[in-house]
């Protein structure tokens, strides 16, 4: 140290400041170097341990295979690296300064050694802080990766995940598919009460759909009406909108079965069939198809009675409907192209936006007791089937001709080309 004053002493004056500024700045870092260590020291013990903890907590949400524990759990490694990195770098800076300490102790006997050790420190200083700099800068790209690494591992896992599902609905969709075709194969020779139990297995689209075309088949093959009761019964009833088109067909086929023998034996003059021209297995068959006419009828009309779900067209083209109530029902815009009508209550009904009407006959029906009939169809039917005195009509109004006339009057006033005689709005909107 006397030496060192010694040299200063023989440092020309203006240069004086800058030797004691360097050597209270070199008793600067000495003093910090040492207080960091006893610091360093001190936490080493505790950092190591908050450090070993954080570890096995993120091992364990890693090991649990869910992509936010997965995420969490890389997050945490993280922290730990953060820990470790720090007390190695304060290790790494403690060795330094203690290597420059005595360093400083061994050149103290020499001018350019004391001259060395005035900028050594600042030198090691500005080392350390860019090794620092640039740990820092590396652990951020690490935890950088270590994000993205557990972020495509969690969506990898997640797009596994979805194909395994995928997979498995797809092979559950052919087994039942499989059971569906199985279950076909078996109507073909199984009674009744077995393919109820068969047909009711398959409640879900497509296959309702699907099964309903065979219970029509299975319908038409039945020869009492006993049988085709109980049956419709059991698979089909109550009926709904989805289920109109097969149970159209139903209807269709069994009208065509029903002319089919009714045409030959029909006498246009009595109006009548003249079933003792049949044979007994012909006159048979006519009154099982006439029964089930009339009980299809009345499931149709209690369907009519209620609101079609908006967008889904009812189709009552060609079919045959004898003696049902379709009074207070709002027929939409129902084709009743080719239909033919039977003794129908139509009291109160409104139909006065049906506009597919095509060669439909409504026989012994008072049409004129409906609420509202479109321009179009109000035409057609006072052209084809007016009020003939001493017909029996489905009603329960009075029949006599000027209440027929006072009717039609009253639904051309307030007529158009869709309306009816009540103002528009007035009625709910039914039936599509």
């Amino acid at each position: 140290m006397f030496k060192l004053l010694g040299v200063i002493a023989g440092v020309p004056r203006k240069k004086h400041f800058t030797w004691c500024a360097g050597l209270a700045f070199v008793a600067f870092l000495l003093s910090a170097s040492a207080c960091a260590q006893n610091a360093l020291k001190a936490a080493d013990q505790p950092a190591i341990s908050d450090a070993a903890q954080i570890r096995a907590t993120a091992d364990k949400l890693i090991n649990s295979g869910v992509p936010d524990d997965v995420i969490r759990g890389a997050s945490l490694l993280e922290k730990a690296d953060q820990l470790e990195q720090a007390q190695l770098n304060a290790e790494r800076l403690a060795l330094e300064k203690e290597k420059l300490r005595l360093d400083l102790a061994a050149s103290q006997g020499s001018h350019w050694k004391d001259t060395l050790v005035t900028f050594i420190p600042l030198a090691t200083t500005v080392i350390l802080a860019g090794t620092l700099i640039f740990q820092i800068q590396q652990a951020r790209v690490e935890r950088w990766q270590r994000r993205v690494d557990a972020a495509e591992d969690a969506k990898q896992k997640k797009i596994e995940r979805d194909d395994r599902r995928e997979a498995a609905a797809v092979e559950a969709e052919q087994k039942k598919e499989q059971r569906f075709m199985d279950a076909l194969r078996d109507l073909q020779t199984s009674d009744n009460a077995t393919a109820v139990a068969l047909i009711n297995t398959f409640r879900e689209e497509p296959y309702r759909r699907r099964a309903l075309v065979v219970t029509v088949n299975r319908l038409l093959a039945q020869k009492t009406m006993a049988e085709f009761e109980a049956l419709y019964m059991d698979v089909v009833n109550p009926l709904t909108y989805n289920d109109l088109p097969q149970i159209v067909r139903l209807c269709k086929e069994v009208d065509s079965s029903y002319f089919s023998i009714a045409t030959a034996v029909w006498n246009e003059k009595t109006r009548q069939n003249e079933v003792e021209k049949l044979s007994p297995e012909d006159r048979a068959r006519l009154d099982l198809y006439l029964s089930e006419q009339g009980f299809l009828s009345q499931k149709l009309a209690a369907l009519l009675h209620t609101p079609a779900p908006a967008g889904v067209p009812v189709d009552l083209s060609n079919l045959v409907l004898r003696d049902v109530k379709l009074s207070g029902v709002n027929l939409g815009a129902a084709n009743i192209s080719g239909a033919s009508w039977n003794y129908v209550n139509t009291d109160d009904s409104d139909m006065s936006r049906i506009v597919e009407f095509d060669g439909c006959r409504m026989r012994l029906t008072a049409w004129w007791h409906a609420s509202r009939v479109s321009r179009p169809l109000l035409e057609h039917l006072k052209k084809n089937f007016p009020f003939s005195l001493g017909s029996e009509y489905s009603t329960e109004r009075p029949l006599s001709a000027d209440d027929y006339a006072a009717c039609v009057a009253k639904l051309e006033a307030g007529g158009s080309e869709t309306g009816g005689s009540r103002a528009p709005g007035a009625a709910s909107a039914r039936n599509g």
